[in-house]
């Protein structure tokens, strides 16, 4: 069994009842429901909060309704504590658990899928990520400095460097209590460059409409 866990919070400062917000017709929330809805190793999806408004919406968008606690929805609570919470109230111990952020609307059902794939090759979590290309600079008291090392023909990099997105973790139970939502055996999933990005700001919400349209097909998931 794979369940999908989505929390999402009542609260919010930056953007009052965000995950309630439209975003081109379908509340925020609704948009990571029904990306988890068509992933097929999927079988049912959660979604964890503390306003009963946001549970009505994910019940009828096809999600379960947790009621988190209060102490897992504060501004500062990191989200292994509902993640926790969650999985020590369900009847059954899961193969694995996916995780959606839901302030992260734009991510290919596929790129779920193949993170389900490496946690069943043997990973203990996988993770989305964003490749970084070009020079990565690093400030600190003692000045700036290029981590990337000399310039040199990109081929010649002997790692590659990535970005973690937040949008979707893939974990397996154990690792969940032992370590969090990444393990020490983790393998990161890289998403388009476009996907993954993530509603913090009121300034964000023209740009994620714009990915919508030119990721997700005009709005259709």
């Amino acid at each position: 069994m794979i369940p999908c866990i989505i929390p999402a919070r009542g609260g919010s400062k930056e953007i009052p009842r965000k995950n309630l917000l439209p975003l081109r017709g379908k509340p925020l929330i609704v948009w990571s429901i029904e990306q988890a809805l068509q992933v097929p190793e999927i079988d049912y999806v959660s979604v964890a909060t503390d306003d009963p408004e946001i549970g009505r919406v994910a019940t009828e968008h096809g999600a379960f309704f947790f009621r988190r606690s209060a102490e897992s929805a504060t501004d500062d609570a990191p989200s292994e504590i509902v993640l926790r919470e969650w999985l020590n109230c369900i009847k059954e111990e899961p193969e694995m658990v996916v995780f959606l952020q839901a302030t992260s609307p734009i991510r290919q059902p596929q790129d779920i899928s193949e993170a389900i794939a490496r946690v069943r090759a043997g990973a203990d979590s996988s993770f989305s990520t964003r490749h970084i290309e070009g020079y990565i600079w690093r400030t600190n008291h003692e000045g700036v400095g290029c981590i990337t090392g000399p310039r040199r023909p990109r081929q010649e990099y002997e790692c590659e460097h990535l970005e973690e997105t937040g949008s979707f973790y893939v974990f397996r139970p154990e690792t969940l209590k032992l370590f969090g939502r990444i393990g020490p055996n983790a393998r990161p999933v890289p998403q388009h460059p476009l996907d993954g990005y993530q509603l913090d700001t009121p300034a964000d919400i023209p740009l994620l409409e714009t990915l919508i349209d030119v990721r997700l097909g005009n709005g259709k998931p």
